[in-house]
């Protein structure tokens, strides 16, 4: 069960520690203080079952994504006046994210009150809206992994104030009481309306609860050091690439014959899209199509619209049709995917309503679906098929497994990598598959598909908070039936921008990746292209495509980034469409190219 401390006389003891004259004993109706020595909790509920770990007094609640949330049962108003919270954390990983402790948020629903946490720099801050979200305390110190802390937070009247280990860290002034909101207590992350964020990976015990704000010498009395230590788990990533150390820029291969062509120039002066993006290319009977998203606003947002057009040598593009444009209200239509399938031409695209509000999770592109279009060869028209898929966007064109299915990778209305399967050879029946997060509780999205043998199939994945801050490096999930089931996802030692990759296999059986390959951060200002040998699951070769920095080429854009590059091969030749980021336009505002690279240029047998 819980200890409560409710001993006057036991508070008295506990404050002498700090000083021979004693430090008056606070008069309180609680603390209430949360400690996990017995199964029985009832002032918790955890959303899944609890694992137990080595406390720093009896038994702690071990944190990762399967056991990282907890909901505490104190009254909603607890927070109105003074407080004071404190917690015992050992932190087993902080780098690159934030992690949090205790949270009263929910971020979709602008529910923000304040969240205790390890945040981005592996530092201890606190998160507060006392009129202006967000305000922001920091410690000085950092954890060691495996060591225990005890965090405390105390708000009295104006002044907040944040302690590590019984010292103040930092305090400040008030703007105003703090702002109370409806969100529930959380431990160990944030329940964000559904959608669990900000997980905390390691291990917490006695949570404490104050109605008052402790003195800075009471905070100090209530610190007893502890030299106890945990072993941290070993971190190992998944080996992607086997090339040796990873080259730098200067040092990438160059391709020998290469030609660039203008798919789509960003114009908005003349047909009012301001954003052009994620464009996907097929050859059909001997023609090429392209298509990807176009809005007159910014990206994700209702009125988006999906482009198509055509070309006879894959150079020479014809002028771009809308195609889609069924009138209803709050809908964006985006970019999508193509199948050859029985001799006829699909196109399976994005669908969302309201607003589409990147990179925040829970309820990121409400109600998405998949809609699927089939070109009438007569007319060159699309005719609409409807919504064939719950909860995924497809950003991997759909191939044939062994059992008769077909599958589609991208992602999920929450941002987060997904999959999708069809019901046989019925391609308006689609089930979409959830790939969640790992122990290190990484946000992964936008994903592309590699198979071995149309069974057992690689989910590479954009990697949204690398496990080294700013060093991003692509995630790995991996399924052995089908894609009915997936490993979580690890990080591999492969560089990658955070960006939608794109991958598949060459008729020389070798594997590709293209993407923003060996810049850190989120910078797209080189494409690359690594591939492996025949046969190989590792790639093991890396040639830049486009570079910001070197002279335009013949037939290309002026341009500021690369990026959500697509690829098909025809004929010998590797097709790579992709968003070029328009000079001074900013954002994903971007023109659209199209480069050709002999496949005999990536052989490297």
């Amino acid at each position: 069960m819980f200890r409560y401390l409710i001993s006057l006389s036991f508070i008295s003891l506990f404050l002498s520690v700090f000083s021979m004259n004693a430090i008056p004993a606070p008069t309180m109706n609680y603390p209430l203080s949360l400690t996990f020595d017995n199964t029985e909790i009832p002032s918790v509920k955890f959303r899944n079952e609890v694992v137990w770990a080595e406390g720093v007094h009896g038994k702690g609640v071990y944190f990762d994504e399967k056991n990282n949330l907890g909901v505490v049962n104190l009254p909603n108003d607890f927070f109105k006046g003074d407080f004071t919270v404190s917690a015992w954390i050992n932190v087993y990983l902080g780098t690159g994210r934030q992690r949090a402790i205790l949270a009263k948020n929910i971020y979709i629903k602008n529910q923000r009150e304040w969240v205790m946490m390890v945040d981005t720099n592996n530092k201890l801050a606190v998160y507060y809206n006392s009129g202006t979200p967000w305000e922001r305390l920091e410690s000085k110190t950092i954890p060691e992994p495996g060591k225990w802390y005890q965090v405390t937070l105390t708000v009295k009247n104006k002044t907040i104030s944040l302690y590590v280990n019984g010292k103040i860290e930092t305090t400040k002034e008030l703007s105003g009481l703090l702002k109370p909101t409806p969100a529930p207590l959380t431990l160990g992350g944030v329940d964000n309306a559904g959608s669990l964020i900000q997980e905390f990976f390691g291990v917490i015990d006695t949570v404490t609860f104050f109605d008052r704000a402790l003195s800075a010498d009471e905070v100090t009395a209530m610190y007893v050091p502890t030299d106890k230590k945990h072993t941290i788990p070993e971190y190992k990533r998944i080996n992607l690439w086997s090339g040796g150390d990873y080259p730098k820029p200067e040092q990438f291969l160059r391709f020998k014959n290469i030609r660039f062509a203008k798919v789509k120039a960003r114009m908005p002066e003349q047909d009012s899209f301001v954003w052009q993006h994620g464009p996907s290319i097929i050859r059909f009977k001997g023609k090429f199509y392209a298509s990807f998203g176009a809005n007159a606003g910014q990206e994700n947002t209702v009125g988006e619209k999906i482009l198509m057009t055509t070309s006879e040598d894959g150079i020479h593009w014809a002028p771009c049709k809308i195609i889609g444009d069924i009138a209803a209200q709050d809908v964006g239509r985006s970019h999508g995917v193509f199948l050859e399938h029985d001799g006829k031409l699909w196109t399976f695209h994005a669908r969302f309503v309201k607003k589409g509000i990147p990179h925040v999770i829970g309820d990121a592109f409400p109600d998405l679906s998949m809609e699927a279009y089939l070109l009438d060869e007569s007319t060159q028209n699309w005719e609409y098929k409807g919504i064939v898929g719950k909860g995924i966007w497809p950003y991997h064109e759909p191939f044939k497994l062994s059992n008769g299915n077909w599958i589609v990778s991208g992602m999920d209305e929450d941002w987060r990598s997904a999959v999708a399967i069809s019901n046989g050879n019925d391609l308006l029946k689609w089930n979409s598959i959830k790939v969640r997060n790992g122990g290190m509780a990484y946000h992964g999205t936008e994903a592309n598909l590699w198979t071995k043998d149309q069974q057992h199939l690689t989910l590479l994945i954009r990697n949204e908070q690398p496990f080294q801050n700013n060093f991003n490096r692509a995630l790995i999930s991996f399924s052995n039936d089908y894609g009915k089931t997936w490993s979580l996802p690890i990080e591999s030692d492969m560089p990658m921008t955070a960006s939608k990759p794109a991958c598949g296999v060459l008729s020389t059986g070798q594997r590709f990746l293209i993407n923003n390959l060996a810049i850190t951060v989120h910078s797209r200002s080189m494409l690359h292209i690594a591939v492996g040998r025949s046969g190989e699951e590792t790639l093991s070769k890396v040639w830049t495509i486009r570079d910001v920095k070197e002279p335009i080429p013949e037939g290309a854009f002026q341009a500021a980034s690369f990026a959500y590059p697509h690829a098909a091969e025809y004929d010998g030749k590797l097709y790579i469409i992709y968003s070029v980021g328009a000079v001074g336009a900013g954002g994903n505002n971007n023109h659209i190219e199209l480069v050709i690279i002999p496949v005999e240029e990536l052989n490297i047998d």
